[in-house]
């Protein structure tokens, strides 16, 4: 687009502008103002109506009987409530699973040297050291107890 073409669309644009802000803006107002008077009404809510299954809770330890002396039902709820409370929970940790991973790559490890050991060609040598350096690496990162407490299964 050309520079004059610009300047055009500028001042078609600020034109518009200048006649919308002419506008009366009460009259406007006064139109939309008007319409919804006339249509307005209150709009609908639903309302919670609670059935005859409705039966709030209640707590028997917490009412205090007429003469003032706690009856027998709260002791006893207020014991089982002390003894619910000081039970401890106890988790036991098995690490299984990461020390038979862990076996399994200790015996690949022994297989490879001893296949090494034994082995004549060359390449399948060079073969067999890189697969024992690998091996070796993952024995490195999962023979440690940073690992086996992350692969831990609790029960």
């Amino acid at each position: 687009m050309s520079i004059q073409g610009i300047q055009n669309n500028i001042q078609y644009l600020s034109g518009r502008i200048r006649r919308m802000q002419e506008q009366k803006p009460a009259d406007n107002a006064a139109d939309r103002t008007a319409g919804l008077d006339q249509k307005q009404e209150k709009p609908v809510y639903d309302e919670y109506i609670p059935g005859d299954h409705f039966k709030p809770q209640s707590n028997d330890a917490d009412k205090a009987p007429a003469d003032g002396k706690p009856s027998d039902q709260v002791k006893k709820a207020a014991d089982g409530k002390e003894k619910e409370a000081k039970k401890t929970e106890s988790c036991t940790g098995n690490t299984d699973k990461v020390d038979r991973e862990i076996q399994k790559l200790k015996k690949k490890k022994e297989q490879l040297e001893q296949r090494i050991q034994s082995e004549t060609d060359e390449k399948k040598v060079e073969k067999l050291k890189k697969e024992l350096s690998q091996v070796e690496g993952e024995l490195r990162q999962k023979d440690n107890e940073a690992y086996r407490r992350q692969h831990t299964v609790f029960f």
